[in-house]
């Protein structure tokens, strides 16, 4: 299964590594592409914005975003 990541905060990398773990093609973009190369050597992909990624992802696609901006 793939998935697209957006946000690797502390809680985001965590469930993205977890995810890479279990056997899911994940493809990661991020604001800071220093923190998202660090975690394709972990076995995930990289896109290159949100336009990049849907364009990697196969239908139907599945993208999951932490967000960290606001508060709950």
């Amino acid at each position: 299964m793939e998935i697209g990541w957006i946000g690797l905060g502390k809680m985001g990398w965590n469930l993205c590594l977890n995810l890479l773990d279990y056997g899911f093609d994940v493809t990661v973009c991020k604001r800071d592409n220093d923190k998202a190369r660090e975690m394709v050597s972990f076995g995930a992909g990289m896109a290159f914005g949100i336009e990049d990624m849907v364009k990697r992802l196969d239908k139907p696609r599945i993208i999951w975003i932490m967000d960290n901006q606001g508060t709950a």
